[in-house]
C-alpha cells in the first residue's frame, strides 16, 4: 500500500520507518539475507510506492550508486538511514561523504569526489560546476593536501544550503 507523500514532509518517526520496511519487503526482488535488500533497478519503484517520486535522472543516479557501492543491492538499512536523514542537510552531507569514501580511508580523493558530486547534484543543482581543484582549495581547511570527511561535510554544507534526499 503506497504511503502518502506527507510522510516525507517531516522527519520520519519510528512508525513511519516500520511502514517503509513493510513496503521495502514487499518489492518482488526483496532478499532477506544481509539485513534485507532489493535489486538496484527496483529502487525507483520502491520510492514511487512510498510517495517519494524523483526524476528519471535521479533514479539513474541512485541505481549507479547502488551498483557501484553495493554490487547492485539496495540495502534496507541504508534506505532507513536515508529516510531518517532526509530533512537534515548535515546528516545528508555526512551520509553522502561517507558513501563516496569507497576505500574507507576517511578522506575524499579526486575519483571519490566525482562520485560524490554526481550524487549531490542529483539533489541540489547548486553544486553544478564544482571542480576537484576548487573543492580541494576550499575544503582543505588545514592545508595538508587532503580532504577529510569532516572537511568535506563542511564544504557541502557551505555550498548546498538546502540539501535534501
Amino acid at each position: 500500500m503506497p504511503l502518502p507523500n506527507p510522510l516525507f514532509s517531516k522527519p520520519c518517526t519510528e512508525e513511519d520507518l516500520e511502514e517503509l520496511k513493510v513496503v521495502f519487503r514487499s518489492i518482488p526482488s526483496y532478499v532477506e539475507e544481509d539485513g534485507g535488500w532489493i535489486k538496484s533497478t527496483d529502487v525507483g519503484g520502491f520510492w514511487n510506492s512510498v510517495g517519494h517520486s524523483r526524476t528519471p535522472e535521479q533514479y539513474a543516479t541512485y541505481t549507479r550508486y547502488w551498483d557501484d557501492h553495493f554490487g547492485g543491492k539496495c540495502l534496507l538499512d541504508r534506505i532507513l538511514e536515508f529516510a531518517r536523514a532526509m530533512h537534515d542537510s548535515g546528516s545528508v552531507a555526512r551520509i553522502c561523504a561517507n558513501t563516496a569514501d569507497k576505500n574507507g580511508d576517511g578522506e575524499i580523493s579526486k575519483d571519490e569526489f566525482v562520485t560524490l558530486l554526481e550524487i549531490l547534484i542529483s539533489h541540489n543543482p547548486e553544486l553544478t560546476g564544482s571542480s576537484y581543484k576548487d573543492f580541494l582549495s576550499k575544503a582543505d581547511s588545514d592545508p595538508d593536501g587532503r580532504v577529510s570527511i569532516d572537511e568535506c561535510v563542511a564544504w557541502i554544507e557551505s555550498r548546498a544550503t538546502n540539501l535534501k534526499l
